[in-house]
């Protein structure tokens, strides 16, 4: 009787596929849990950085395109796994959804950047609503994070943000940044320099400096800098040209080190 009474309180092969089911619906709602506290947590931030600055309509619709399917379950994935932990791990349908955010939602610069059927692009001017809300996310996203000193990030990022020179100076201003345009004067000179350093470099064929004092010079990089040494510093790609500058004044400073410094140390 006992035996019997147990076999009917047993699950049934389709309650433990249930159960199974249900516990892994509960598992994944952990991550859009979290995805949805950190849209939360920074809107938040956005709101407080932008009140009074952007229209209450606007910051209330800040990123609203995330809560979009298109958006949300591609960041979801992205960001969170099951557990709700977090994680790092793009894909394909990643890509597609940040796109369609940058493409929907004007507070992003890539919003204003043109890319013509001739592959140039043409960087256009933001409305001062929009640049107000960039910089309002940008300060959010900082704090959401962790990383509140945005005039820092904006700084180690700035090449690689392509504005319009008009809203590039609003920013900065707005920022507190004041760009060292004595670098940009001298970037041409600091080029010439360096590519005849690195000539001559490549007639000696020395170029790594050795433990035993010899310097060698691999044939990959003798090419590149070979490729460098025939291109104007004015038809260089806008990103090539500071990290070759980069480069410059890294060779300025050994020559310094070489030239000024030898008697000192001989000494």
């Amino acid at each position: 009787m006992a035996d019997h009474a147990w076999n009917r309180h047993r699950d049934r092969p389709g309650q433990t596929v249930g159960r199974r089911k249900n516990a892994e619906k509960a598992s994944c709602m952990k991550a859009h849990w979290q995805y949805l506290r950190y849209v939360l947590r920074h809107k938040f931030f956005v709101f407080q950085a932008g009140y009074g600055l952007v229209p209450l309509v606007q910051l209330l619709l800040h990123d609203w395109t995330k809560f979009l399917p298109r958006e949300w379950f591609p960041y979801t994935r992205t960001f969170y796994a099951k557990d709700g932990s977090s994680q790092y791990k793009p894909d394909a349908t990643f890509d597609t959804a940040w796109n369609h955010h940058e493409k929907a939602n004007p507070h992003h610069w890539q919003y204003w950047v043109l890319i013509k059927d001739s592959g140039d692009e043409v960087l256009l001017p933001m409305p001062e609503k929009y640049r107000r809300e960039m910089l309002a996310d940008w300060k959010g996203a900082g704090r959401a994070l962790g990383k509140p000193d945005t005039a820092s990030w904006y700084e180690q990022n700035r090449y690689r943000i392509k504005l319009h020179p008009e809203t590039r100076a609003w920013v900065e201003r707005e920022l507190g940044v004041i760009p060292d345009r004595l670098d940009d004067d001298l970037a041409p000179l600091l080029f010439e320099m360096w590519r005849d350093h690195i000539e001559g470099i490549l007639k000696s064929k020395t170029c790594t400096i050795n433990e035993d004092g010899t310097v060698t010079l691999s044939a990959d990089v003798a090419d590149a800098w070979l490729t460098i040494i025939g291109t104007r510093y004015e038809d260089l790609e806008l990103m090539d040209r500071y990290k070759w500058i980069d480069r410059a004044f890294l060779v300025i400073d050994v020559i310094k080190r070489t030239v000024f410094y030898r008697g000192e140390d001989a000494a």
